[in-house]
Order: C-alpha cells, then structure tokens, then sequence
C-alpha cells in the first residue's frame, strides 16, 4: 500500500501540466557499476537516496567483471542485483563495457596493457584495465568482449537493455554490433566539457574530445542502421555528477529543459556506486534540486522505458 501511495505521489509531483519547454521531457538517472570493490558503504549510500527518491527509476550499468574476477561473489552479487530491480521494477538493468584484464582474458581476447586514460602504465592487483579504452581493441576483438559480457550478465539473470562504454570509448563497429545481443540504445556518447575542468590535464579528456567533439548539450538522439535493426545513439548531456560542480549541474539542467530546441529534451545525469558514499550530499543535493525544479515550473518529464519505447518516433 505505502509504495502504491509513492507512485501517485511522484505521479502528481512529476507529471504535471507543462508550457514551458518544446518537446517531451526525459529524466534519465543513471548508477555506473564500474568494477572497483564493492563497499558496504556504499551500499548504504544507495540505500539512502532509494529512501529519500522512491520515485525516482534508475538505469543501471553493470559491469560483468564482478562475475570474471577470481574470487568474486557471483552468486551474491546477482542475487543482490535481481532483488533490487524486482523491488524497484521502474529500474532498467543496462551493461557498461570496460577493459578489465580479467573480463577480456575471458572472451578470449589478448589484453592490452595501453593506451591509458591517465597516461600512466597499469598496476594489475589483482585485476586492472578499466584505465585500457575499449577502442583500442581490434574491431574483432571489441565485438567478442561485448558478446560475452552480455552472456555473462544473461549467465546471472540480467538482461541489458542499455549500452555505454567505459570512458565514452565506443567505437562505431561496436555500436553497429548492438543489435545482435538485443540492446537498441548507446549512452556511451557526452559532451566533452562535461568533463572539461575536471579531466583537461590528461590524455584521457583528449580521447573523448577526438571522439565526440561535435557534441553539445543541446545534440539530439541519431538512429544508425545496422542490418539487426536500428541504434539510437543517446547522448550524456548532463554526465555524471563527479565531474561537475552542483552549480554547473543546475545550469546545464535549467538550460536544456527550458530550451525552445525542437525535438526531445533528455536530462541523463548519474553517479558512480563506487564513490556515492563519499559523493552523497552532492548526490542528494543534485536530486533534491532536480525534484524542486519540476515541481515550481511544473514542467513533467517521462522515464527511461519510456524512452526506449518512443525513440522510433524521434525527429532523427
């Protein structure tokens, strides 16, 4: 009863008459599971945004090296995760692609020791490669990484229905390969000044900048046609909340859902679970602040599966 209670609350506080934005309106939450240690704290940490944002659904992007790594907690962990996403049944379960040494081992493929983002060589204790972009396998191997990634999370009852790649690193080879494993959207994509002040030093913000340099706030969703079917290629406007201040957050999230831009307005921000527990109050405040914003312009936004299901109409 007291869930059913949350829904029609969010329902009155979200999906309010609008008047001040062209276009539909998507809030995109996103968890990034990268594949660092897994701490308790930090799991107290999601807890606690779960209790104070009920009705906020969340995507998330697992990594599958939970599952490769020696003496990781398959079982546990799945189970965890299968339990989450039957309690929270608006979450969408989604798969982040990295290039773990153990994951790549896995499918078979040689494991690349460089390029890093960082610049600096790779210490593996025991596992490393998250640092290794996954554009800097061949296009062969790429493909036989994402293949068993998303067997490996089938393996243990999750079924990705998002894609991103560790650091933004996609290839357009990988994206075309979507299809065949059931996945029809791409988050790897953001705008490169998103991560401009935190990461200009390394060789990491120039990667992303060759990569997506034409990408701005305001870029909308692009289809690309694979022979399996079509790809929406989605954009990180906002990025995650570690890489902006709250203050660049707002902004950015004022100016893209109050714009007169023609076609959909899609807010995607999130948070690493390996650092919400130190980031919380930041988390918090950002969440916080995106609640008040819909609820004073009464400015209603739809949900991720939403989303998934209207891209077919979107003005590519």
């Amino acid at each position: 009863m007291r869930r059913g209670w949350l829904w029609i609350l969010a329902a009155a506080l979200f999906s309010c008459g609008s008047g001040y934005a062209k276009g539909k309106v998507y809030l995109i939450s996103a968890v990034f599971w990268e594949g660092e240690p897994l701490e308790a704290e930090n799991w107290r940490a999601l807890a606690t945004f779960r209790s104070q944002f009920p009705e906020v659904p969340l995507v998330h992007f697992f990594t599958p090296v939970y599952f490769t790594r020696p003496g990781g907690t398959s079982l546990e962990l799945a189970e965890k995760w299968q339990k989450m996403l039957q309690q929270f049944q608006m979450d969408t379960p989604g798969i982040q692609l990295s290039g773990w040494k153990s994951l790549v081992e896995g499918a078979g493929v040689s494991f690349l020791s460089e390029p890093t983002f960082w610049g600096a060589p790779l210490r593996c204790n025991p596992d490393c490669g998250h640092e290794v972009p996954v554009s800097a396998y061949k296009e062969a191997d790429g493909k036989k990484l994402l293949q068993y990634s998303v067997g490996v999370l089938k393996n243990h009852g999750i079924t990705p229905k998002a894609f991103l790649t560790g650091g933004h690193m996609s290839t357009e080879a990988l994206t075309q390969s979507l299809p065949e494993f059931g996945i029809y959207s791409d988050f790897s994509a953001i705008d490169p000044e998103v991560l401009a002040s935190a990461f200009h030093p390394y060789p990491w913000y120039q990667m992303v900048h060759n990569r997506w340099g034409g990408v701005s706030l305001f870029s909308q969703p692009k289809k690309i046609s694979t022979s399996n079917g079509d790809v929406t290629q989605f954009y990180q406007t906002l990025g995650p909340i570690d890489a902006l201040s709250l203050a660049s957050f707002q902004q950015r999230y004022k100016d893209l859902a109050l714009s007169d831009k023609e076609g959909p307005k899609i807010l995607f921000w999130g948070f690493h679970f390996e650092t919400i527990g130190k980031n919380l109050n930041k988390v918090l405040e950002a969440m916080a602040f995106v609640r008040k914003f819909h609820q004073e312009t009464g400015l209603s936004w739809k949900s991720f599966q939403a989303l998934l299901e209207d891209a077919a109409a979107f003005p590519y």
